[in-house]
């Protein structure tokens, strides 16, 4: 029997279709997930097998073969729990098609049955609300935030039982508490030191605020020589640090940046101007 549930999936800060299709074949019992599925999404078949038994419901003894639509497409994360949990019910006869339809749903489900947080609720909510869904089930930790979409009904809930009873046809939506507002005051200004990774690069950019002063990156060039040892002590003077192969430096300004370490003084030490990153100050 074959059986559909629909979902998103993440692009960056978008949200794109996903339809979950779960067939039920002859076969010794197995459980394949095709589509593009990461890591994550594969695991996904030991949390939904174990969080079908534990919340009373029964694994067919069938080989399972599930699809995640666009298969062109990578799908990431465990927000594909939900959706391939409720497919698989309904392919086994244990959720009737109808319950299903124009329903979307998310979640990333624990072994006991118990649904967890997502992220990206919002971006989901926005795309079910644009596909024309009626409804969009999600872990109750997301409730508030897919509630921010107006027009959509959002329905939450805490565990796969509390899911399958969502989906009932006498289901009242409950009342959801507004989303607290965020502790900390929209600040529009940019602080380099939030940035993470890149660290080379943030560190040249943030340099030139503390001092009005340039800076520069290079990198390690092949067969460095003794005279190294020197470039890094003056560049160490200068509060840079030294990575694998990047290397920053601040200075006053990038004239004095060339007098001190101008085209010969890189080669002489071994080292390969890359790029000036920052203008003077």
């Amino acid at each position: 029997m074959l059986a559909r549930s629909s979902t998103a999936a993440l692009a960056g800060i978008e949200a794109y279709p996903v339809q979950v299709e779960v067939d039920l074949a002859p076969g010794l019992p197995a459980l394949v997930i095709v589509g593009l599925a990461d890591a994550a999404v594969q695991e996904s078949r030991e949390r939904v097998r174990s969080a079908l038994r534990n919340s009373g419901l029964r694994l067919p003894l069938s080989r399972v073969v599930v699809s995640l639509a666009p298969a062109d497409r990578r799908k990431q994360g465990p927000s594909f729990d939900l959706p391939i949990a409720l497919a698989l019910a309904c392919a086994s006869g244990q959720l009737q098609p109808e319950q299903l339809e124009g329903i979307w749903c998310c979640g990333e489900l624990g072994l006991d049955g118990q649904l967890r947080p997502i992220r990206g609720a919002l971006s989901i909510a926005l795309a079910a609300h644009q596909a024309g869904a009626r409804a969009l089930l999600v872990p109750e930790g997301n409730g508030a935030e897919a509630a921010l979409v107006e027009g959509l009904e959002v329905r939450p809930a805490g565990s796969l039982k509390q899911a399958l009873e969502a989906l009932q046809p006498n289901y009242t939506p409950k009342p959801l508490p507004p989303q607290a507002p965020s502790p900390r005051p929209r600040d529009r200004s940019v602080d380099l030191q939030e940035v993470q990774g890149q660290f080379p690069r943030s560190r040249c950019a943030a340099a030139p605020q503390e001092g009005g002063a340039g800076a520069a990156v290079v990198r390690a060039a092949e067969g460095a020589c003794a005279d190294q040892s020197a470039l890094l002590l003056e560049f160490s003077s200068h509060g840079i640090e030294l990575g694998d192969l990047q290397l920053l430096r601040r200075a006053e300004g990038w004239e004095q940046t060339g007098q001190a370490l101008g085209e010969q003084g890189f080669a002489a030490a071994g080292w390969a101007h890359e790029q000036e990153v920052m203008a003077p100050g």
